[in-house]
Formats: C-alpha cells, structure tokens, sequence
C-alpha cells in the first residue's frame, strides 16, 4: 500500500509524519513480549481476515472503506456471522479486553488504524482522571475487572478531521514513544467523543 500521511489540511504540522501498513500479528506479537510497552498501533489493510484473540482491549478506527466484526467470547465460527457490526469510513470502536475478535476487511482499499492496550496502560492515575468522561470509565472499569460480557464494545460515527488529527497524534506519540503525552492524548480523543 502507499505510505499513510495525515491529509493536505495537517501537512504543515506532521509533514514527516508518515506510516506504512505492516503484519498484523508479527507486531502484536512484539508488542506482547515487549515489557516496557502499554499501548501500539497497528495499520492494517493488507489481510482479508484477521483473528485477535489476546486479551487487549481494542481501539479500531475505519480510516477508509469497510469492515465487519464479530466478537467472541468462545471460539470464532469463520462460517457464522452471528455478532457481526458492519463499520465503514469514519467509524471507530472499542473492544472489551475478553473478546475475541474477528476482522473482516470488506473492501480492497479499507485501512485501519488498530490500537491495543494492555491493562497496565490503565493506571490509578489514569482512572481518576477518566472519571470525567463517564462512559469511556465504566467501559474500560468493566473491562479490567474482567466481567464476562465478551461481546461489549462502543461505536462512534466520527468521520471528521478532528478525529483522524487526533488519532494521528496519538499515533504518533506512541512510534516516537513519548510516554508521558500518550495518555493526555488519549483523553483528549474521549473528551471530544463524549461531547
């Protein structure tokens, strides 16, 4: 695929900024052995189907095109589309850390952008500063006490420049791995989703 860069109205502020898609399980699977690190990034478009069954919780933003996903809590039936939420350009969800997930890339030009977090990424701190935003608290609360709801998750129809901005800081941050700002940058995206 081409190489992803934030569009002609950010150039000015992220014109070395610019992302390649890679394999989607040889960097999760990094990512896991990597003790030092809480949160990755993954750009995906290069696999049909991708099965994610590690126990991370999922941010998954439709940059372009379209996917199905289903959720799991047991073993995914790859002949069943039983749970199946369709998303397209501009939509973006959060997956319970329990799920096993199943991504269907509908189209030939679909790119995702796919977050993990590891349950240390949430931090005392971190809670008590994402008390204000209520929905993303309870959500990922449920999701570290390990509740058994596999099939929770949040959608949000967001198909606006903030948001891919915002989602392209973050990005950022976390390949230049600039701890300290990763965690504001990711409130800032709930504050925005919230209001």
């Amino acid at each position: 695929m081409d190489t992803i860069g934030c569009s002609n109205e950010c150039k000015l502020l992220y014109s070395t900024f610019n992302m390649k898609s890679e394999d989607y399980n040889h960097l999760l699977i990094k990512f896991l052995s990597d003790n030092d690190s809480v949160i990755s990034f993954t750009i995906a478009d290069n696999q049909n189907i991708i099965i994610d069954n590690y126990p991370l919780t999922k941010l998954i933003y439709v940059y372009k095109g379209a996917v199905k996903i289903d959720t799991s809590g047991s073993q995914i039936d790859l002949s069943k589309d039983i749970n199946q939420i369709h998303l397209n350009q501009g939509n973006l969800i959060f997956i319970n850390a329990h799920s096993r997930t199943k991504i269907d890339i509908s189209t030939n030009d679909t790119v995702l952008f796919v977050f993990h977090l590891k349950k240390p990424f949430f931090s005392v701190e971190f809670m008590d500063k994402l008390l204000e935003y209520n929905v993303f608290y309870n959500f990922i609360n449920y999701c570290k006490m390990g509740k058994n709801s596999f099939h929770a998750h949040i959608v949000y129809d967001c198909n606006n420049f903030i948001v891919r901005q915002k989602l392209f800081i973050l990005m950022k941050l976390i390949s230049q791995k600039e701890f300290q700002f990763i965690k504001s940058s990711l409130l800032e995206i709930f504050d925005y989703l919230q209001n």
